[in-house]
């Protein structure tokens, strides 16, 4: 079995234990906004029974690519996500993916020669008459096409250099931002232990179907698993308990703790980073988070930290660190020391 993250294949491990060989294309400690494949890469995917991955745009386009044509059968991938009933996120992230999708097709159109450069810059033009435009974002990407545009319309650049510089400001387009922005649904869902089960009797259903010898086998450890995923979530709760509920914010520098925040009842009062982990936040990015923050006047209980590695001791997963640094001690499992939960918001732990 494949899975395109190292998080999916801990819980394929917990489910098949030694009946079940499982490689992870994305080593841990990786980012799939950057990860690039090798020939291994191809050949495990050719030869794999199964290929599990999260799904909601979290994958790269090429990493799909790259699936889809790399698997004997294209109906041994499935998407995990499609299954747990995902959120949409925050609408401030949805509205920035729909106007750097929309402005991917027009450019995609125009380079395929579907429509004029002309008619190309028209649609572009109509597309920023939808959009409310601040005047303290001027280096987000509809205040930068706008000042494009005003530059095409005032004869400083011609209309293909201009199309050429707002295809530079979306970050290559509608497939480069499918990737790397996910779509408007929410992919990081191993935040809730609650929606991991789902994620976990799917594989179940799958693997029994592959293997229907050891069918029994696969649901009494999924059961175990499960039992520890309740048990995970129960204690959270209770930790989370002891803050009140109008004190219970989180700032991140990724969109992806919301499953969490909408499970354990906290709000997301600032991200750095909404669409993709490649990008570096701005000096001007950071102080107007600060200036929020500040002017909010509270404080939360979850911090998330690029900068901290540390072991993840969560739910009988064998990982070395993440980067997001929840302040709070997890209960012990398997053996394993309580330590803090480490996973990092691009989907690796």
């Amino acid at each position: 079995m494949v899975t395109t993250t190292n998080i999916v294949a801990d819980w394929v491990e917990n489910i098949g234990g030694e009946h079940v060989d499982v490689f992870s294309l994305l080593p841990i400690g990786a980012d799939p906004h950057g990860f690039q494949p090798g020939a291994q890469d191809v050949t495990k995917i050719a030869d794999a029974d199964l290929v599990l991955s999260i799904g909601l745009g979290l994958e790269e386009s090429w990493m799909r690519s790259l699936l889809e044509s790399a698997a004997r059968d294209p109906s041994s991938i499935v998407e995990l996500g499609e299954h747990i009933d995902p959120i949409e996120f925050a609408e401030g992230h949805i509205e920035e993916v729909e106007f750097l999708e929309h402005i991917g097709e027009v450019i995609h159109e125009v380079e395929d020669g579907d429509m004029t450069a002309e008619a190309g810059l028209n649609e572009i033009k109509m597309i920023l008459a939808e959009v409310e435009i601040h005047e303290d974002e001027e280096d987000e990407p509809p205040a930068m096409t706008l000042a494009i545009v005003a530059q095409i319309d005032s004869g400083e650049l011609d209309i293909e250099e201009g199309l050429e510089e707002i295809e530079h400001v979306i970050g290559g387009g509608e497939e480069d931002h499918e990737g790397h922005g996910h779509g408007t649904e929410d992919p990081h869902f191993w935040f809730d232990p609650v929606r991991v089960q789902i994620a976990v009797d799917e594989i179940v259903a799958l693997m029994s179907d592959l293997d229907p010898d050891q069918a029994d086998t696969y649901e009494a450890n999924a059961s175990a698993f499960k039992a520890e995923l309740d048990e995970l979530h129960m204690w959270t709760e209770e930790q989370v308990s002891a803050v009140p509920e109008e004190n219970r914010l989180l700032v991140t520098s990724h969109d992806s703790l919301g499953y969490f925040a909408n499970l354990y009842h906290f709000e997301i009062v600032g991200v750095i980073l909404s669409t993709t982990t490649e990008a570096e936040p701005s000096a001007e990015d950071l102080a107007e988070l600060v200036h929020e923050i500040e002017g909010d006047r509270r404080q939360g209980g979850v911090r998330r930290d690029h900068r901290q590695r540390a072991p993840r001791q969560c739910s009988g997963q064998r990982g070395r660190g993440g980067s997001v640094q929840a302040l709070l001690r997890l209960p012990r499992h398997r053996g394993q020391r309580s330590g803090n939960l480490h996973y990092n918001g691009a989907g690796q732990r």
